[in-house]
């Protein structure tokens, strides 16, 4: 986050720089992650919030333009064929968020 920047502003400025979409939808919180210090990897802990981007046609994954610096590929899978992209811990996020999104609930998750 950029300073005096909310998480929801993060995330519109974010979602634009890397990947070319100006977000226009609804401000829906889908969950929030706490991770815990980790040494010198991560001296503090952090938290992070998840927001629902909605659903892309396939005209918009087309036009999406990502910041090399920050992504190499877009790619569109099912949850199910994530599962075996993704590491077990990563992975999990990812379902819980799914299943927060299907079911209007808020997601908390420790990690």
């Amino acid at each position: 986050m950029d300073h005096g920047e909310s998480p929801w502003e993060c995330a519109l400025r974010e979602c634009l720089e890397e990947t070319g979409i100006a977000f226009e939808g609804e401000r829906k919180l889908l969950g929030t992650q706490f991770i815990a210090h980790r040494g010198e990897e991560w001296p503090a802990n952090h938290i992070g919030f998840l927001f629902d981007g909605g659903t892309l046609t396939d005209e918009q994954i087309a036009a999406i333009v990502l910041d090399p610096g920050e992504h190499s590929e877009v790619r569109v899978h099912s949850v199910r064929e994530w599962e075996a992209l993704m590491t077990p811990s990563n992975f999990a996020r990812l379902r819980e968020i799914d299943a927060a999104r299907r079911t209007g609930t808020v997601a908390y998750m420790e990690h």
